[in-house]
């Protein structure tokens, strides 16, 4: 995970513009180069080990076991594969579009994230301090990502909706608002405090001394994150009316698009990536911890 980390702050580019109700920022390097979609594939093998924590440092928790080695294999499987009748295409499409594309659609952002620690650019409110842990599954419920990033003296929290809709961007940016002024409306306050504690836990009590109160009412970051087909035509500049009303500056909500020319082709690259990683991980006999 580290090694992924380090090329990925040197292979990705980012380019921000402000669009006047909001502020879209374009990073890109993901999809045409091998060596960052072999970096994505063993990041996301290490969120399914659980080999990274909220102040983003990498420990291997799991031992060196034939039993440890092949749960690492048992929770890739979970994601990238499922037992589905093969004759009942619309199953098992519908399991990739709504299960597993998304899943991986949130980790490669948390990844995109773990990397604006070293690059703020990648987040131009502020560097990433702390990153909450991905979800198991991307049907739970709750913040798909949460961060703590530092402005200047202080501290914001970012909250982050990622959308795998392959056809339709704009009605990932329409569900996204939507979770956005539930959060305005303090419908998960209890959410967001639960994921402020946890990634709180992972700080020395001196660093925690800089995160008190509810900083993250009064210093609050939107992220909209879709991913679709490239071919989609669609103008991040134009303004949006609904991405103004979350916050009063541009500079507080931003869009973050992931436009792949062979969307299906890349989610099944990576998927087949995870799983041959875990294969080979399984199969290794050596003490090389998993991060």
């Amino acid at each position: 995970m580290r090694v992924a980390i380090e090329y990925l702050a040197t292979a990705l580019q980012c380019v921000t513009t402000a669009c006047g109700t909001h502020s879209t920022s374009i990073i890109a390097g993901w999809e045409d180069d091998d060596c960052a979609r072999e970096a994505i594939a063993k990041y996301l093998v290490g969120l399914r080990a659980c080999a990274i924590d909220a102040a983003l440092h990498i420990k291997a928790e799991l031992e060196d076991t034939q039993a440890d080695r092949d749960e690492i294999l048992q929770n890739v499987m979970q994601i990238v594969s499922r037992e589905l009748d093969p004759a009942d295409a619309n199953t098992r499409d519908n399991w990739i579009s709504t299960e597993r594309n998304p899943w991986i659609a949130e980790a490669i952002w948390h990844l995109a994230m773990a990397v604006a620690a070293s690059r703020a650019d990648l987040h131009p409110p502020g560097r990433i301090l702390l990153l909450d842990y991905a979800h198991i599954k991307a049907k739970d419920h709750g913040l798909d990502i949460a961060a703590i990033f530092e402005d200047g003296d202080s501290v914001g929290f970012t909250i982050i909706e990622t959308k795998a809709y392959k056809d339709d961007p704009n009605g990932a940016i329409g569900n996204a608002v939507t979770f956005f002024r539930e959060v305005r409306e303090n419908q998960h306050d209890i959410r967001i405090r639960h994921a402020v504690q946890l990634m709180r836990n992972a700080l020395s009590a001196t660093e925690n001394s800089r995160i008190s109160g509810s900083f993250w009412k009064r210093n609050r970051v939107y992220i909209c994150n879709p991913h679709y087909r490239s071919d989609v035509s669609i103008n991040w500049g134009n303004r949006r009316p609904s991405l103004q009303e979350l916050s009063s500056t541009n500079e507080r909500v931003f869009v973050m698009p992931s436009a792949l020319a062979h969307f299906e082709e890349f989610f099944d690259d990576i998927a087949e990536r995870m799983q041959c990683f875990a294969e080979e991980l399984q199969q290794c006999t050596t003490n090389t911890p998993v991060a």
